[in-house]
């Protein structure tokens, strides 16, 4: 729970590049230049002690990934760009939320409503079927996207994101595993839509 709140809403009490040496990065540099790094952001993150302790680290054990060819990774290569990961973490930024919400409302709901609608009427108990076809998988999933907004305004509705997940993800099981049903052993009747033509 408190990963889904740091990702969202951010982590008030340390910064993104504090969380980085203490999590993904901590092993990429010895512990007496993490020691440098750290303290240099709680003693607040000036350019003269950047320039003095902290470039020589960056220049040697960070500039190789961090140097800016990566839109997806920090840009480390001068004192504003480090500055903007040693502020106060206020979780992922607006532009990065439109990019995921658009790209999973318009991929992943296409998929489950394709998916859903192959499912044999007959094959499955009635409440299980309308999960699978009428909405659930595509209500979990907005819930699920409309969370992660919600989260960096308020972190209580981080539990709302394991919710609308799982829901999303239980529906999609069930499509998946009906499908492949029907796939490779299912000889029953064909479905109205097929018996109509």
């Amino acid at each position: 729970m408190d990963d889904i709140r740091i990702a969202y809403s951010g982590n008030k009490a340390a910064t993104k590049l504090e969380g980085a040496l203490h999590g993904p990065m901590s092993g990429m540099l010895p512990a007496d230049e993490k020691a440098k790094l750290i303290d240099w952001i709680h003693s607040g993150v000036s350019e003269a002690k950047y320039n003095e302790a902290v470039k020589p680290i960056i220049d040697s054990r960070c500039k190789a990934c961090h140097d800016g060819s990566n839109p997806h990774l920090p840009n480390l290569t001068s004192y504003d760009g480090i500055k903007k990961v040693a502020d106060v973490d206020t979780g992922v930024s607006i532009g990065t939320l439109v990019r995921v919400s658009h790209i999973h409302l318009f991929g992943t709901d296409f998929y489950l409503l394709h998916h859903g609608h192959d499912i044999q009427p007959r094959l499955l108990p009635e409440t299980v079927g309308e999960m699978c076809r009428d909405g659930d998988a595509f209500r979990g999933d907005f819930l699920d996207i409309a969370s992660w907004w919600l989260t960096k305004v308020s972190e209580p509705f981080a539990y709302v994101v394991i919710v609308g997940g799982a829901l999303m993800g239980v529906s999609f099981a069930i499509q998946w595993g009906v499908s492949m049903f029907q796939i490779w052993f299912f000889k029953g009747r064909p479905n109205e839509a097929m018996e109509a033509k």
